[in-house]
């Protein structure tokens, strides 16, 4: 009696070993049988069938006949996922629990050897780690953003940051963003509407593509891009909260935006 390799898999996956998930489907496949069957049938080693037999009934799963010779019958499979997934769910809160201990403890060392005055360089990885250091850094923001980048990466940054960067223009925080002027007047109006509307925010343009990608969070948390002609979010980002460095780069964005033009979406 042939036992799929895919629904050994999911029994895998709800916390069974592969020799347990193996006896319990032949058994519900065959109805009831002794060991002898079992191990006949399910492939296993003759050695280790009465024990997964007895971890099989201590989980739940499996009954055992009392007669002569002793036979053995599956708990229906839909009962059986039942205490399986229930099994997995008490599981997963322990590891939980044990986490968040974890977690706690490796911030309580943190609050003991960091020093608001230690300054520290970074380089965040692209992608998912730099995307939840930039949402982070947004919501964190307490008066100002600064940003430079090209055109497209304004719009890829606006697409997966959206939601943070309105909620920060709602809580009053000032953003200003400059970018390399859109061939299309217009290109980017579907995206500023909602954004122009915020007294808040406020986009100029260069006419040259910026060489530099960076952000600063109320002036002193800095995001550099170490590849700045890659898409947004798809380079490495130097992050810093050096205060000199920060400054430097700071005075570097009000250089480049006192110089810039500001954008307007045209009038149909």
């Amino acid at each position: 009696m042939l036992v799929k390799h895919e629904d050994i898999q999911i029994l895998k996956k709800l916390g069974l070993t592969g020799s347990q998930a193996k006896v319990y489907l032949a058994l519900a496949k065959m109805g009831k049988a002794n060991a002898r069957k079992l191990w006949k049938t399910s492939k296993v080693a003759r050695q280790d069938i009465y024990r997964i037999l007895t971890e099989l009934r201590e989980i739940g799963i499996l009954e055992k006949i009392l007669e002569a010779p002793t036979e053995f019958k599956a708990v229906p499979l839909e009962e059986s996922i039942e205490i399986l997934m229930e099994r997995k769910a008490k599981a997963l809160f322990s590891l939980q629990k044990d986490a968040d201990e974890l977690i706690q403890k490796f911030k309580e060392n943190e609050q003991k050897s960091t020093h608001d005055e230690e300054a520290q360089y970074v380089l965040v990885p692209e992608r998912e780690a730099l995307t939840r250091r930039l949402k982070k850094a947004i919501e964190d923001s307490k008066k100002s953003i600064d940003v430079i980048s090209s055109l497209k990466a304004f719009a890829r940054t606006f697409f997966v940051l959206s939601e943070e960067i309105e909620k920060a223009l709602k809580k009053g925080v000032k953003v200003r963003w400059i970018i390399d002027y859109p061939e299309d007047a217009n290109s980017l109006s579907e995206v500023l509407q909602t954004l122009t509307k915020n007294p808040n925010f406020e986009l100029k343009t260069v006419t040259y593509t910026p060489n530099a990608r960076l952000g600063i969070y109320d002036r002193r948390e800095i995001f550099m891009a170490h590849f700045p002609t890659r898409i947004a979010l798809e380079s490495p980002a130097l992050w810093s909260t050096n205060l000199s460095f920060a400054e430097i780069v700071q005075s570097f964005f009000e250089t480049i935006w006192h110089a810039a033009a500001e954008y307007r979406i045209k009038e149909e």
